[in-house]
């Protein structure tokens, strides 16, 4: 069997992960010199870290719920016309291995709203906080994309008799390849609904999130440990506090140390001056995004 057959064969079967379908992938582009499908199949297996690299079929609608404590979570109706663009127009740059453990997941799949709006959300709704829920059916839909995409690729290389015998091609083949463009298959950010550095893209990297919203808290905190009366308190919560801040300067920041240390600030402060971060409900909302 030849290299393209075989890659037709399993991107027809729906038990082979789209994953390991292009890694056989990967070895038909670099064998025929297709630079600009290697780009893609790279981004596919590694995920996307320029979003002007983003394919239109990995931009997804969402949704948007609130917690209620009494209720759980519920939904919002947005009436902020930037934020509702947004929801509508969600990035997925996670790379497809995650993307289909996501498709395939029992529970809920959402993410943290980016510091900013998850503060003013909170600002406005009693210091509540607000999540970003995914559709499984879009997930799906993006794995299926891709299978898709690489079928036909396999399907029109056979058509230009580019077919790698004994997983080789000849000059004539990879001359034959060189006529089909990427485009025909994959199209660029340039067709996406939402371009790129207009406001309106959520990259939903949950880990980015919480990065930032620690560095929020981290900030707010220090003003709030000054007001400490209790000077052994005070300096405690100052060496947390510069603990955490080394974390954050980490290429890769500890969550198992980070946390921690949020969670005692928090029981501190409320032991002590609660009165004071009660009254600051984008500070409330920044604990409960990290902590829960």
């Amino acid at each position: 069997m030849t290299l393209v057959h075989d890659l037709q064969r399993q991107a027809l079967d729906p038990n082979i992960p789209v994953s390991n379908l292009l890694r056989i992938a990967y070895a038909v582009a670099v064998k025929l010199s297709l630079t600009d499908f290697e780009h893609w199949i790279n981004n596919e297996l590694n995920g996307y870290d320029d979003e002007e690299d983003l394919p239109k079929y990995r931009f997804i609608t969402g949704f948007m719920r609130s917690y209620n404590p009494c209720y759980g979570w519920l939904d919002v109706m947005v009436s902020d016309k930037r934020l509702a663009g947004a929801l509508e127009h969600l990035s997925i740059v996670e790379k497809i291995s995650e993307v289909e453990k996501l498709a395939e997941a029992k529970e809920e799949i959402y993410r943290q709203l980016p510091p900013e709006m998850a503060i003013s959300f909170a600002r406005k709704n009693y210091g509540m906080r607000a999540a970003i829920f995914l559709g499984k059916q879009q997930l799906h839909g993006i794995v299926d994309s891709v299978r898709n995409k690489i079928l036909n690729w396999a399907l029109l290389l056979e058509k230009k008799g580019v077919l790698g015998e004994e997983m080789t091609f000849s000059e004539t083949e990879r001359s034959a390849a060189q006529n089909i463009t990427i485009n025909n298959f994959v199209g660029s950010v340039a067709n996406a609904p939402v371009q790129q550095g207009n406001g309106n893209t959520i990259n939903i990297e949950q880990c980015k999130n919480e990065i930032d919203t620690a560095k929020f808290l981290v900030n707010e905190l220090k003003q709030i440990v000054e007001n400490m009366p209790n000077d052994e308190t005070k300096e405690t919560a100052r060496a947390d506090i510069e603990t955490i801040e080394q974390q954050l300067k980490s290429p890769a920041p500890k969550t198992n140390i980070i946390k921690p240390l949020f969670q005692s600030l928090k029981n501190v402060i409320e032991g002590t001056i609660g009165s004071l971060i009660a009254s600051r409900l984008e500070v409330t909302s920044a604990f409960s995004m990290l902590l829960g």
